[in-house]
């Protein structure tokens, strides 16, 4: 759990809970975190969230 508070604390600090959709789901092999994130009601692309985080990672280091 402490893996998905941290996601989440995350994702808080960049205005991007209100975007995303994350399920959250344990196994006996591991858990397993999903996120979806929308843009105006559209899914974005992989790609587009990708290079969000690149770009402002890079910020953060």
């Amino acid at each position: 759990m402490r893996s998905l508070r941290t996601l989440i604390d995350a994702l808080s600090d960049h205005n991007l809970t209100t975007q995303a959709n994350i399920v959250f789901s344990k196994t006996s092999e591991g858990e397993k975190i999903t996120i979806t994130f929308e843009k105006r009601n559209q899914r974005v692309n992989d790609d587009e969230v990708d290079q969000w985080f690149e770009d402002n990672g890079k910020d953060n280091n």
